[in-house]
């Protein structure tokens, strides 16, 4: 039977293109990350505010996130993977 497959070992692997330069995947590694943060963080945190706050809070709250994300991509800028920069 012996160890894995190169199909399987590979099917592991599928985000990570063996053309990309060393490192080149690191923010999406840090932006997966930190989406999964907030995933395991969100039901505490409505939990809370639902017992503690006005429940207007919750709706506020979603606004502010929403406004956060547009000026971290209009700062940051749009997705150029596999677009010409010049």
């Amino acid at each position: 039977m012996g160890g894995p497959r190169h199909a399987d070992v590979a099917a592991l692997h599928h985000d990570h293109d063996a053309r990309a330069p060393l490192g080149a995947l690191r923010g999406a590694g840090i932006s997966q990350g930190a989406g999964k943060l907030v995933n395991v963080a969100m039901p505490f945190a409505v939990t809370w505010l639902l017992a503690n706050l006005q429940p207007s809070v919750i709706y506020f709250a979603i606004v502010g996130i929403a406004l956060v994300a547009a000026i971290v991509v209009i700062a940051v800028g749009p997705e150029t993977r596999a677009k010409r920069l010049g």
